[in-house]
């Protein structure tokens, strides 16, 4: 492909017009011939390092930040520099991979992302759509593709580009709060954006909340076209963060929340291992039963079902009730065993305090007697929240264990002391399987184990190694 039909026209010149781009790639090891190597300034180092790297491997165009040009060095390949290296590249990836599915809807918030797009995928397979999800589960079609939250711009619009082909016509994309302050989200012609919920998370990345939901507003303010649909989660995002959202715009918005809302909750009732529900929307009340515990997963169900109706040949009523078959998701607040006296083991990946909390008070519903936990803290993120979350542990369970998650390049044994400032009655115990097993060994009828924070995980990132670790397999090893 020319050049000239990717880069934006302020900053195409005659020398590089016809210029012919064989891919793009952010990793000077995977250059190949013709490809155009875009220089990224990482959380830890900058790819202007690899320029060299990927010279040699066959780029035969660079694109770097303006700020990272060196008027003295001589490039012996074409340079297209520009002042927001991010957001070009969304335009470049957009443009080389042109082809999109029709309908893109893109969820945000701190907590409940990956379970909403799970859900949008299976009701709109209910409907007989060709579908799929992308994000930290990876993608729910293509196998191979990376599992961060939001992938990298290229990697995105390249699945998209794949989806497609593939036949598939409605994507459902989690939005990070990373994803969207770097731009990886833009030029992908969203057609409606959820947001679930609005707490505290990624403060080592974005220093403040008001960053961060900044951040998250992009989805709305500056990437959802004007008559997109928004969905908003009311009970659980602050009024002047909804404000933010609902002022000054022509999107069509459907709001859900205990409170007056356009999907209105009447009535919760807990049933063992499901949920029944009385709820108003359009001025009519219906009942339905969904096979999912704990109020922020019928939250998060309830966004998925409204979320859909973007397609206008289904309409809510009719997406509310396949919820009555919906399947959780792995990893959230899902039921792994029993033991011998019929204590109940959980496992969800709730790292945030707000998470924490959600998932323990709606496991105390359910819980006779004790509600056991154990948890831990992941390295090289957010110091601040882990004394919020010990803080949580000790009001709303009553035996706790901490224990390591993720430390990556921090010393375990401080993470865990972080946790453990602010609990009185906590125990300590490193090795995660140790932990589970001692809790499981404990408990007794009556009793529920909650293992929180790796959910899905079936890895364990120790200083630059990787290890294979699962909460489900431990588990299952330790009851069997």
């Amino acid at each position: 492909m020319k050049l000239k039909n990717i880069l934006s026209a302020e900053h195409m010149n005659n020398d590089l017009s016809e210029l012919n781009v064989s891919g793009l790639s952010l990793d000077s090891r995977k250059i190949k011939k013709n490809n155009l190597f875009i220089a990224l300034d990482g959380h830890t180092e900058s790819g202007i390092k690899y320029i060299g790297e990927a010279i040699h491997n066959g780029a035969n165009a660079l694109l770097l930040s303006n700020e990272n040009i060196n008027e003295n060095i001589h490039y012996p390949i074409p340079v297209i520099g520009v002042d927001n290296i991010r957001l070009e590249l969304s335009s470049i990836a957009s443009r080389f991979y042109t082809n999109k599915p029709n309908t893109i809807v893109a969820v945000t918030g701190t907590n409940g992302k990956t379970s909403v797009v799970n859900f949008i995928d299976q009701i709109w397979k209910k409907f007989s759509r060709k579908s799929a999800s992308i994000g930290t589960l990876g993608n729910s079609i293509l196998s191979g593709h990376n599992s961060l939250t939001t992938p990298d711009a290229i990697s995105l619009h390249a699945q998209l580009n794949l989806l497609k082909d593939a036949g598939v016509d409605n994507v459902a994309i989690e939005a990070s709060s990373h994803g969207l302050d770097q731009y990886r989200i833009d030029n992908i012609n969203i057609s409606a954006a959820a947001f679930t919920n609005m707490s505290r998370d990624h403060l080592d990345y974005h220093k403040t909340m008001e960053e961060y939901f900044k951040a998250k507003a992009r989805l709305f303010k500056e990437i959802l076209p004007k008559d997109g649909l928004v969905v908003l989660g009311i009970d659980t995002i602050e009024k002047k963060y909804l404000k933010q959202i609902t002022d000054n715009n022509k999107h069509n918005i459907i709001t859900i929340g205990r409170s007056e809302s356009d999907l209105q909750i009447l009535q919760i009732d807990n049933l063992w291992r499901h949920t029944a529900l009385r709820l108003r929307v359009n001025n009519q009340e219906i009942d339905i039963k969904i096979p999912l515990i704990g109020e922020f997963q019928i939250h998060n169900a309830l966004i998925a079902a409204a979320t859909v109706t973007v397609d206008k040949h289904i309409g809510i009523i009719e997406s509310l009730k396949t919820l009555e078959t919906l399947k959780g998701v792995k990893g959230r607040l899902e039921f792994i065993g029993s033991n011998k006296y019929d204590a109940g083991i959980y496992v969800d990946y709730a790292h945030t305090p707000d998470a924490l909390e959600f998932v323990l008070r709606e496991m105390r519903k359910y819980t006779a007697k004790k509600l056991y936990l154990v948890f831990g803290a992941g390295g090289n993120r957010d110091i601040g929240k882990r004394y919020l979350m010990g803080q949580v542990a000790e009001n709303f369970s009553d035996v706790i264990i901490v224990t390591d998650d993720n430390p990556r390049n921090e010393d375990p044994l401080k993470i865990r002391l972080d946790i453990l400032m602010s609990t009185k009655n906590a125990i300590e115990i490193g090795n995660r399987y140790a932990a589970i097993k001692t809790a499981i060994d404990q408990l007794e009828e009556g009793d529920n184990l909650l293992v929180c924070g790796k959910g899905h995980e079936e890895t364990m990132i120790v200083n630059d190694k990787t290890y294979p670790f699962s909460d489900h397999t431990a588990i299952l090893s330790i009851l069997s």
